[in-house]
């Protein structure tokens, strides 16, 4: 098993790259750096006739900048779990899905957003478009967060089939850290409905509704496998 993490070479990615590490060292496992880099087919499919070696070219620029960038990030201790680095040519979202998607990869760490001479990685769309197709668990490392301790971890739900599977992952998470988690899930009224039929909500409303969903979350929560996690519900 190891951990992939996809990068731009931006500064505001290597906060990304710094967390997959730590969690290589907390998982005893390997990271896998990937840098995905636009065609120069698609990009230079205009021109009558393609610069030579372009796509070599660019390759070895790219691998060239990649390898500078985790040393760079990674100190030493860190650098002993890096299995390899690797150069995808392609649209970054297709180069994402397609590494991870195998069997070897358990976690997935992308930055946030990116900014780098080679944006076309980690922009708030493409990180989103990764974690909805995503077959591997992913966790979007925040700009310049990167603390060793995780104590607390959240898990909204929806009460949904999805969420109880994201719920269980943060529950085996908050036990391997020894952290406590916080079930969250939130809720409305139908405000909309009782307003076409000329009815304002009240105090006595919300406390109704907030029972009964109180009832549907615990429902929810009695089949979940909680082990020995400390826990709140909110």
């Amino acid at each position: 098993m190891s951990i992939l993490v996809a990068t731009d070479l931006s500064d505001r990615s290597r906060s990304a790259l710094r967390r997959a590490a730590l969690e290589a060292e907390r998982r005893r496992t390997t990271v896998t750096v990937l840098h995905c880099v636009d065609s120069p087919q698609e990009k230079w499919e205009y021109l009558d006739e393609t610069p030579p070696n372009m796509t070599e070219r660019v390759e070895t620029a790219a691998r060239r900048h990649l390898d500078e960038f985790v040393e760079e990030t990674l100190d030493a201790d860190q650098q002993h779990r890096l299995e390899e680095t690797r150069i995808v040519l392609g649209h970054a979202v297709d180069g994402i899905l397609e590494a991870q998607n195998t069997p070897e990869v358990e976690l997935l760490v992308l930055g946030a957003t990116g900014a780098g001479r080679l944006a076309q990685v980690l922009l708030g769309s493409t990180a989103e478009e990764v974690v909805r197709a995503a077959d591997t668990p992913v966790l979007v490392a925040p700009t310049e967060r990167t603390g060793d301790e995780i104590d607390r971890i959240l898990a909204p739900i929806d009460l949904s089939t999805c969420s109880r599977t994201s719920l269980q992952y943060a529950v085996d998470w908050a036990e391997r850290e020894g952290a406590r988690l916080v079930v969250m899930h939130a809720t409305t009224l139908p405000t909309g409905a009782m307003e076409l039929m000329d009815r304002n909500p009240t105090e006595e409303d919300t406390e109704t509704h907030r029972e009964w969903t109180s009832e549907q979350m615990q429902q929810f929560l009695s089949d979940v496998d909680f082990r020995d996690v400390e826990r709140d519900r909110v």
